[in-house]
Parts: C-alpha cells; sequence; structure tokens
C-alpha cells in the first residue's frame, strides 16, 4: 500500500521550509529528511500516462501534432528531487484540464 506523505514545515532560524514539493511545478527550497539540509530542488519533466493520451489524441486528429507534447516541457510530469542524495521530494502529474 502506497504511503501518503504529509506536507511538513520545519523552521529554520526566521524561515519555514517544506519536507514535501508535491503539485509545485517549479523548483523551490525545502528540507530534506535524509540529508537534513536545506536544499533546492532539482526538476526534472517526465513524460506520462496523459502525455501519452494527449500524443494520441493529437495522432488522430494531425499526424505531425501528435509529437507537440513530447517537446513540451507544461504536458509532462514534474518530479522533484534532492540534488544531494536524489530522493524524491515532490511530483506533480500532468492533466490536460
Amino acid at each position: 500500500m502506497a504511503e501518503e506523505s504529509v506536507p511538513l514545515t520545519i523552521s529554520q532560524g526566521q524561515k519555514n521550509y517544506k519536507t514535501s514539493l508535491n503539485n509545485e511545478r517549479e523548483s523551490s527550497q525545502f528540507f530534506c529528511n535524509k540529508c537534513s539540509k536545506v536544499q533546492e530542488s532539482m526538476v526534472d519533466h517526465k513524460i506520462g500516462t496523459w502525455t501519452l493520451i494527449c500524443c494520441g489524441i493529437w495522432c488522430i486528429l494531425t499526424f505531425i501534432g501528435g509529437l507537440i507534447p513530447l517537446c513540451c516541457k507544461p504536458c509532462k510530469d514534474v518530479v522533484q528531487y534532492c540534488p544531494e542524495c536524489n530522493q524524491k521530494v515532490g511530483e506533480v502529474p500532468f492533466s490536460p484540464c
């Protein structure tokens, strides 16, 4: 069974840092539980299920248009990692609606 991660906020000095970056599409600072450090996340764009569905629909409508979702970052899933330990700290799946 998949474990749901609850976003926590860690205070260091005057700033509060999130420990989970779910639902965030841009790189941001967070507190890594594995490294115990404040880091700037690495963002990776990956082809997901909805990207492939959009490709199929565009291929039916226009042959060459089916490649558009594969080339556009907004049409891909966003996965964020810790640059120090490569732990996944957030994910936002692409949603066409």
